[in-house]
């Protein structure tokens, strides 16, 4: 019925192009190498973190993607970005729900 009544919305309130290019991010940023991959996934999780409605879904929703997106910076050796990434998860108070090195 919720999928009728709001179609561009998944289960937990997140929109599906938001869902899918979470999705694709992690899995390009975590498969083998010699896939290359990893930097289409980066670019994804870039798009992700520049999306502004990300910052207004709940954050216990979309979590994943920003520990997915710190997890890809540090992976690929992009301290820069991974720097301006943490900044803007710590303030969204995400920080704490990452499993992370943070340095």
């Amino acid at each position: 019925l919720e999928e009728l009544e709001n179609p561009g919305r998944s289960a937990r309130g997140v929109p599906r192009d938001l869902l899918f290019k979470g999705i694709a991010a992690t899995t390009f940023t975590r498969v083998p190498a010699f896939f290359n991959a990893f930097d289409r996934g980066f670019e994804l999780y870039g798009e992700l973190m520049n999306d502004p409605r990300l910052s207004h879904m709940p954050v216990q929703a979309v979590s994943w993607i920003y520990c997915g997106a710190l997890e890809a910076a540090d992976l690929g050796e992009k301290s820069d970005q991974k720097s301006e990434w943490q900044a803007k998860v710590n303030t969204r108070g995400a920080l704490a729900l990452c499993k992370l090195d943070i340095e």
